[in-house]
């Protein structure tokens, strides 16, 4: 019986935390990623002899990446965690114990007794009053324990530094700090190395996303959205710019060439987001490939997956060759498998692997899933069971890792005649457009394109792009309409809201134009701090007796 395939795709990302209006770099987490899950993936990988697989990397994060790497980058956070206590303004102390908590606490406060006394000693008052109660060796052991939840797997194994001062636990000096800082700082000046020289030696397939990570079918056309969801509510006024998107995929395209080196690559649509008008644009822009979620499938073909073995092969839409992810055996590893043992946890996967195997012998399954953000609720950020997985697939007979070119190669794809719109996330754009707030933001977007961005401009080439161009393109990323609207409350709203405006604004500026007083005001609706959350709609689960997907449940 021939063999499953089974290709395993990371997606790294990280929102672009780059603020035009002050020159600094308002949230840390590209840094802390790179420290502990970036290369960390990686090495895990090459760890396995003979494990295959892609890492998806998307522009803006290797631009954020090599700003770590020259030191071009000014970090908020980082700042304040390099700065001495002793010379704190009161508003720093109270930004610092405000934000020094953000980490998994059942992984990474409740396990060690000293940062789990400072939560206690923070409580549940206002941030200024809690940051009166912490003394200067309070607010620097904060420091320390916020920096050392970061560090990963390889770290706490192999630097000594780290070893040292999770075995202290107590007391950091300065001194400790900073020599944490030079350890986290070096780790994260080789990620962008590690990636080039892995894919130098074929030991991994590397794909990108366009540029700015934005939501393509909504640049072509807004107006899709109502293909997906028919009751979606739209902005009055349509965003349709194609060449917009083009330009993401082809600058995009550029950006990866400068950090990588130049080599035609696969392309994973940002949110697994796709339309007919996006993917003609990737194919003519040289993709190797495309990918997206099993519900894009389900919706193309004429019977929908009624019968599941149509999953697991290649397909092709004029002439571009596309992958669809199995949603249930992807989501078990980013929302399920964190709180299994992680042998146990492999063993799942592996098992249901193999009954797909047999009912599909020779089959593909793809496997796509964000490559950092789950890791923190895993124990031993994910390595246990990332080990268990690997050499459980290599062991198989009946399983074989492949990369998605191996995957392609040699295969026949089965050709679509259509190709529904839509996202990894319930089949549809929902999350990115049709609130109020997204409405809203979409709106500001086309009135600040239109008023600054010529034919000329847009059509722009070359390594340095205009930089109203530049603006245009990062405002149109996906993570601000991300955290729009009710789907994902955040502490950090008022800081995405920021940054969104903040592209807006130097938009306008770039060319010479007042920015409009609108753009002053946030989009974001204030954040309620209380312990009651109201739903927020109507949950609709599919009850089927399988943990089919995560966003069933979430209302």
């Amino acid at each position: 019986m021939q063999a499953l395939q089974v290709a395993l795709i990371w997606h790294m990302h990280q929102p672009d935390y780059r603020d035009p209006a002050s020159g600094r770099t308002l949230l840390p987490w590209t840094y802390l990623h790179a420290v502990k899950d970036y290369s960390e993936m990686l090495r895990t990988a090459q760890e396995v002899p003979g494990a295959r697989m892609t890492f998806n990397l998307v522009p803006t994060l290797l631009e954020q990446l090599a700003d770590y790497q020259t030191g071009r980058a000014k970090d908020l956070w980082l700042e304040a965690a390099r700065k001495d206590p002793l010379e704190m303004t009161a508003e720093e102390r109270t930004f610092v114990v405000n934000s020094f908590f953000s980490v998994h606490h059942e992984r990474h406060i409740r396990p060690h007794g000293r940062y789990r006394e400072l939560a206690r000693l923070r409580g549940d008052d206002s941030d200024s009053a809690a940051a009166k109660r912490f003394q200067l060796q309070d607010l620097r052991d904060l420091q320390v324990w916020f920096l050392l939840a970061w560090s990963g797997h390889y770290l706490r194994r192999e630097s000594a530094t780290v070893r040292t001062l999770l075995h202290k636990g107590v007391a950091f000096s300065e001194g400790d700090k900073q020599a944490l800082l030079g350890c986290y700082d070096q780790v994260v000046a080789e990620v962008l190395q590690a990636f080039r020289q892995a894919e130098q030696d074929g030991t991994v397939e590397l794909s990108i996303s366009p540029y700015a990570h934005p939501i393509l079918p909504l640049l072509c056309d807004s107006e899709i959205a109502r293909s997906a969801r028919k009751d979606a509510l739209l902005p009055t006024e349509p965003f349709s710019f194609p060449e917009d998107a083009r330009q993401q995929v082809r600058y995009g395209q550029q950006v990866a060439a400068r950090h990588l080196g130049e080599r035609p690559r696969g392309v994973w649509p940002a949110e697994g987001a796709v339309s007919a008008a996006a993917l003609t644009i990737l194919q003519q822009e040289g993709a190797l490939w495309a990918a997206s979620d099993e519900a894009i499938l389900a919706n193309s073909l004429t019977d929908g997956l009624k019968d599941r073995r149509q999953l697991y092969r290649p397909y092709q839409y004029q002439g571009l060759p596309l992958l669809f992810r199995d949603r249930e055996l992807s989501d078990r590893i980013g929302f399920v498998y964190a709180r299994w043992d992680p042998r146990l946890a492999a063993e799942d996967l592996t098992q249901r692997l193999r009954t797909i195997g047999k009912q599909t012998p020779g089959g593909l399954v793809t496997l796509i899933l964000d490559g950092e953000n789950c890791w923190e609720s895993y124990a031993d950020n994910g390595y246990p069971f990332l080990q268990a997985l690997y050499h459980g697939l290599q062991s198989d007979s009946a399983l074989q890792m492949v990369t998605v070119g191996e995957a392609l190669s040699g295969r026949k794809a089965t050709s679509l005649s259509r190709l529904a719109p839509g996202s990894w996330i319930n089949g549809d754009f929902d999350v990115w457009i049709g609130h109020h707030e997204e409405n809203t933001a979409w709106q500001w977007l086309h009135r600040a394109r239109r008023a600054t961005i010529t034919e000329e401009t847009v059509q722009s080439d070359g390594q340095d792009l205009p930089e109203a161009l530049l603006h245009l393109l990062r405002a149109e990323g996906s993570d601000w309409f991300w955290w729009f609207g009710d789907h994902h409350p955040t502490a950090q709203a008022e800081t995405f809201d920021g940054l969104f405006r903040h592209q807006l604004q130097a938009l306008y500026r770039s060319v010479g134009q007042a920015v409009p007083d609108y753009l002053h005001h946030p989009i974001k609706e204030p954040l309620r701090h209380s312990r009651v959350h109201e739903p927020r709609a109507f949950i609709c689960p599919q009850i089927d007796g399988r943990n089919s997907d995560y966003f069933d449940w979430l209302a």
